[in-house]
């Protein structure tokens, strides 16, 4: 290394960098912050502090070290100080009704102590800034944001919060304390370890979409932030860096947020006015660790997870530099070494998977937390993944791989050990179906009960009676009034699921108590004054014995009907408007479209033969000009296959497909079925609560199981499978009296 620069010369340095940050900042380009540093290593004090300048943060330098690769940062602020560092601070020995017995561990962010509660002894894990931080107000405000993260989540592998509080000066929080420690310092899995590594990744995947789901992003997914309890289950931690969606800003200078659009599975992107660096270098996600984008979405904490699993599998992070700056610089332009080459014992699926976390695209990547678990659960299983691309040859592998030891065996024998293998395969295939089944029926359930509290808290609204009751039917006032009602609800709808201003989810409209349509958001209007008497969802309250609503009678989930007004199928909740005396004076109705998705829950990344089903009101139907023989009872409500056109063609469910729908509607309180039929496939119903949506998974036999429920195939192969059974059973005889032979000649010998 030469000589230091002079003063003046070091100084003109530094302006020349900073100007060219400024400039790229005044023509709205976003420049490489890491490549930047990269360029002048010798100035990074200087540096880092102009950034923090520039950037609006007010907080003083804690170190002038550049942070190690495997430090938490949120660039421009100071690097992590060392464990040793942070505890050589003086630290109380008791906050509020906590004991601080011992250190765990700490950083520049926050140092845990084990810790007792002084009046039940109770063993805790307690948080605190460290002493020379209590007066920075953006750590307190980023320790409290963290408290305020956690305690919004709830969900079984996620730490929760015990108490926060404030004791002197110095804010705290106190969590669970882990016996199990994290999972830092973990070397590569072998053979026998890797299914319990994956095992142990789907539920910290189920933990994180849990965290989106209520609008929280981790963004520091690593190792160490991985806790254990004393049984071996994980359990996500430290939210130091989280964005919490629904908020405003982010930390102290964050922009805007940005909500939830239909292009991702839970959160899109959101938006930050500063350049900034969030988390650990090795575990950034590229378009995080390049500073070219100052957009946050989920697909970063997709690639920590995938990051998470090449590190347990490997024993090394996917990237590892020398420097902070070259980890940033490999991690934004380097491809991965293959998993298989660091641990030859990780299969070819596993790979796929962990890869495709990997990618640099955060479209490439698994849409959401959730359909990365999906696929280590069926890795887990023995099933391809999604990510390995699944085709008949390699299903036929699996199948193989499966049952190794049947291969060789003579015909009647393997017919006879086919037959039993296979029914117990059936039995696998059933359960994770009925799995399947039950997630989607709970997760639509959750989109249509934000619709349903919505219309509740709609209904009662003084100025929706008003307009019904005490303005002349069909006046202008009467427009007016339950016009200037409708765009507030729909705005109110729109923020309830997350959305901004757009193109809203589902249209409103308001009939009187004549059926007569008064105000509608959508089409512009053009059926005001049509009377709509003989749609279900007007007559439902007028004859109650129609009530698929168990759970809430006052909210009714229509049939699925043609719109009249542009043609789309539909459907419709729809809530009664009730004068004091219990009279009805109008219908409050929001309409959804049938789509490949509602709300988060994106058909797309369901099995092909997940559908959502909806028996069809034809209360209408002569304008369709169809007869009435050729009309199908059943529609497919949510379907994949509706996201291949803007407007698609309805998909029509007939009954000799699903015979067990016809049950659901004979019987309002069956919620689940089971139709093993022999059509070369299975199919499993479960009921959407309170409504009369029916989820229904399709699942194809595999060739074996095929060949069993076939009827024509059936006779003829239980035939073979007795002839196979007796000639096995003899071959078996014969092999055992030879061995015995063997055996005597031998101990004569």
């Amino acid at each position: 290394m030469g000589e230091p620069l002079p003063d003046l010369e070091r100084q003109a340095r530094i302006d020349r960098a900073v100007a060219e940050l400024q400039a790229a900042r005044r023509k709205g380009e976003e420049l490489d912050l890491a490549a930047w540093l990269a360029r002048h290593p010798d100035l990074s004090v200087e540096l880092g502090e102009s950034l923090r300048m520039l950037g609006g943060d007010s907080d003083e330098v804690e170190s002038n070290r550049q942070p190690s690769d495997h430090s938490t940062v949120v660039y421009p602020h100071a690097e992590k100080k060392s464990r040793a560092d942070a505890f050589q601070y003086p630290t109380p020995d008791r906050l509020g009704d906590y004991e601080i017995l011992e250190p765990l561990d700490a950083g520049g962010e926050g140092m845990v102590f084990r810790a007792r509660h002084r009046l039940n002894d109770h063993v805790v894990a307690l948080k605190m800034l460290p002493p020379g931080r209590n007066r920075d107000k953006n750590a307190i405000h980023r320790l409290r944001e963290e408290a305020r993260a956690i305690a919004a989540l709830r969900h079984d592998h996620i730490v929760p919060i015990h108490f926060v509080g404030e004791e002197g000066g110095t804010w705290y929080y106190t969590m669970p304390l882990m016996p199990g420690g994290s999972l830092k310092g973990r070397r590569g899995a072998s053979k026998g370890e890797i299914p319990g590594v994956v095992r142990l990744l789907k539920q910290v995947a189920r933990g994180i979409h849990h965290a989106h789901s209520r609008g929280v992003l981790h963004l520091d997914l690593k190792p160490a932030n991985v806790l254990l309890d004393h049984l071996g289950r994980p359990y996500v931690s430290d939210f130091g860096l989280a964005l919490r969606v629904e908020e405003g800003e982010v930390e102290a200078d964050s922009g805007p947020q940005t909500p939830v659009s239909e292009s991702t599975d839970t959160l899109t992107s959101v938006s930050l006015t500063s350049p900034q660096i969030r988390g650990t270098a090795p575990f950034m996600s590229p378009e995080v660790a390049s500073g070219k984008t100052s957009v946050f979405s989920t697909a970063a904490d997709v690639y920590g997870l995938g990051a998470l699993l090449y590190t347990l599998l490997t024993g090394r992070a996917p990237f590892e530099g020398r420097s902070f700056a070259e980890t940033l610089k490999y991690v934004t332009t380097e491809t991965p070494n293959s998993p298989r080459k660091l641990n030859s014992k990780v299969d070819r699926e596993l790979e796929a998977v962990c890869l495709k976390c990997l990618e640099k695209d955060p479209a490439a990547r698994y849409a959401s937390a959730d359909a990365f678990a999906a696929d280590l659960a069926r890795w887990l299983r023995g099933e391809p993944t999604q990510a390995g691309s699944p085709n008949w040859p390699k299903r036929a592998w699996f199948a193989v791989c499966r049952h190794p030891w049947m291969v060789g065996l003579s015909l009647a024998g393997a017919l006879a050990i086919g037959l039993v293998t296979q029914i117990g395969s059936l039995s696998s295939l059933h359960t994770a179906g009925a799995r399947d089944a039950h997630r989607l029926a709970g997760y639509i359930g959750k989109e249509l009960e934000i619709v349903r509290r919505g219309l509740i808290d709609s209904q009662s609204a003084p100025e929706l009676m008003i307009a019904l009751l005490d303005q002349d039917p069909g006046s202008p006032q009467q427009r007016q009034m339950l016009d200037a009602f409708l765009q507030r609800k729909t705005a109110d709808f729109q923020a309830w699921f997350g959305l901004g201003i757009g193109s809203p989810l589902m249209n409103i409209f308001v009939l009187d108590s004549q059926a007569i349509l008064r105000a509608d958001t959508g089409a512009a209007g053009s059926a005001i004054g049509r009377s709509f008497a003989e749609r279900d969802y007007f007559r439902h309250f007028l004859d109650r014995n129609d009530q698929f609503n168990i759970r809430n009678p006052e909210v009714y989930v229509s049939k699925a009907f043609h719109s009249l007004k542009d043609g789309r199928y539909k459907i419709a909740l729809a809530i009664p408007i009730r004068q004091e005396q219990g009279a009805l004076a109008g219908v409050l109705v929001a309409n959804i479209t049938l789509a490949a998705r509602l709300g988060m829950v994106d058909l797309t990344d369901e099995p092909i033969g997940a559908t959502i089903s909806a028996p069809m009101d034809w209360s209408y139907g002569e304008q369709e000009g169809v007869p009435l023989d050729q009309r199908s009872p059943y529609i497919a409500a949510f379907d994949r296959r509706y996201a291949a056109h803007d407007r698609p063609d309805p998909i029509w469910l007939w009954p000799d497909a699903m015979p067990k729908l016809a049950d659901f509607l004979e019987d309002l309180e069956l919620q689940v079925a089971h139709d093993y039929g022999f059509r070369g496939s299975s199919l499993l119903y479960e009921r959407v609560k309170g409504s009369p949506l029916v989820v229904v998974i399709r699942q194809k036999y595999p060739w074996p199981a095929f060949i069993l429920f076939d009827e024509r195939v059936r006779p003829a192969l239980i035939g073979a499978s007795a002839v196979g059974l007796v000639v096995f059973a003899w071959l078996l005889s014969r092999q055992i009296r030879q061995w015995k032979a063997t055996t005597a000649q031998n101990l004569q010998v």
